[in-house]
Parts: structure tokens; sequence; C-alpha cells
């Protein structure tokens, strides 16, 4: 409500307002969702304003209980950017009505989308650098899903295969989510040629709809591996590799 009415302020030109919806806002909203607003465009004209490093402040100081305060934050910065740059900003609780609010946060265009996920992903690669692979503990939920999404939009398969078994050590040690190391394993597979193992990798097909890359076994196998490591089982058709 706080960050509608502060999108509403700008655009009528109350600066003033908008910035005490703000100040509300960061004092209830999570530091994950604080930080979109250094990324939302809507807000450039607050950024002039005196009053603005007070919201910077406000926003970094959320990740001062983690361990990599500066790290967590620019994990998550690195990931909202990427939003930024896809045009997945709009999210639900920060929208307004079209009929009185007109900026739409567009994505940027797709000959300079690759180019900034390479940016993207040299940030993470730094941070990998000087303390390892982000773990839970360490950076909180957000920011070690937000290190996984980064690896995975660089598009960069040797760093797939680099990363995959230190991201298996850290799901056995609790520090990361199973279903992304089973999203990397199948990608993994499927650059080298390989059938995936939990399915969780699909191809556009010319009519528009999607299916299965092809798998290492039936249903039942692929539910098995599914199963070793907690993830809930796949229904309907799965592609096996064919039969010699």
């Amino acid at each position: 409500m706080f960050y509608r009415r502060a999108l509403q302020a700008v655009s009528d030109h109350r600066l003033d307002d908008a910035f005490s919806y703000l100040n509300k806002w960061t004092r209830k909203a999570k530091p994950a969702e604080r930080i979109i607003l250094l990324f939302d465009p809507r807000f450039t004209i607050l950024r002039k304003d005196k009053r603005w490093p007070s919201i910077e402040k406000n926003i970094r100081d959320g990740y001062s209980t983690y361990k990599y305060p500066n790290y967590a934050f620019q994990l998550d910065s690195l990931q909202t950017a990427y939003r930024r740059v896809m045009g997945q900003l709009s999210w639900e609780f920060c929208r307004l009505p079209s009929d009185s609010i007109t900026y739409r946060i567009n994505g940027l265009p797709e000959s300079q989308v690759q180019q900034k996920l390479k940016e993207h992903f040299s940030g993470l690669h730094y941070i990998c650098g000087k303390i390892g692979w982000p773990k839970r503990a360490e950076f909180g939920e957000h920011g070690a899903t937000a290190a996984f999404y980064i690896l995975q939009h660089s598009g960069d398969t040797s760093a797939y295969i680099k990363w995959l078994p230190i991201f298996q050590k850290t799901c056995a040690e609790g520090e990361a989510s199973w279903e992304h190391y089973a999203m990397l394993y199948d990608r993994c597979n499927i650059f080298m040629g390989k059938p995936q193992r939990y399915g969780t990798q699909f191809k556009m097909l010319e009519n528009g709809k999607t299916e299965m890359h092809t798998c290492e076994g039936d249903e039942n196998l692929v539910n098995q591996y599914r199963k070793k490591i907690g993830l809930p089982i796949v229904a309907g058709k799965v592609t096996t590799i064919p039969k010699e």
C-alpha cells in the first residue's frame, strides 16, 4: 500500500508525500523487497533529492545481520538488476491501476540483455572467488537463491560444470536448494548432449507447446531420482532415451 501510494505521489509531483510513504514502506518491507526501490526507474526523480541517501542507507542497513553484509547486498542487487533488465520489476504489490499511472517498467532490448547478464555473472564470480559459493546461513534464503539464478542466467556452460559438484556439496550441508541442484544437473547434461535425470528442463515446440527434454529413463526412474533428493514426483509423459 505504501509503495503504491509513493508511486502515485511521484506521478502527481508530491515528492514530500512520496518520501513519507517510502520511509513507512522501508520500515515494513523485508530487505529482499526493499532493494527493488534502488532499481525502480519510476523513482528516478527522488534520487536527486537530499533525502534519498537516507532511504538508501536504510536499505543497506537491512543486510547488517548477515555474515557478509556487503556481499549479501551485492547479490540481491545483481538479482534485482536482472529483474530490471528483463522488465520483471512490476510486482503486484507495487503496481498501480493502468488508469492512474502510465509509467510501465520495460526490459532492455535483447541486444543489451546478454551483455548485462555477463556483467551480473562477473559480480557473482568475484564474490565466489572471495568466500566460495554463497550459503543460506551466510546470505539468507533469498541471497542463496539469487546466486543460483545469476549463475543459471549467465549461460556459461563451463561455469555450470565447474560449480555443479560444489553446489551438490552445499545442498548436502543444507545450505542450498536440491531443486536448484536438479535444475543445474539437468542443464549440464543437456549442454553436454546427454539426457537429463530429474525432468526439470523443457523445450519449446513449433506449435507453441512445451515438451520435456529426453530423460535417462522412464517416469518411474525419474521420480526415483527426484525422491532421493526430496523433490515431488512428476506426472505425465516422460521422454526417454530411444532403445537401439
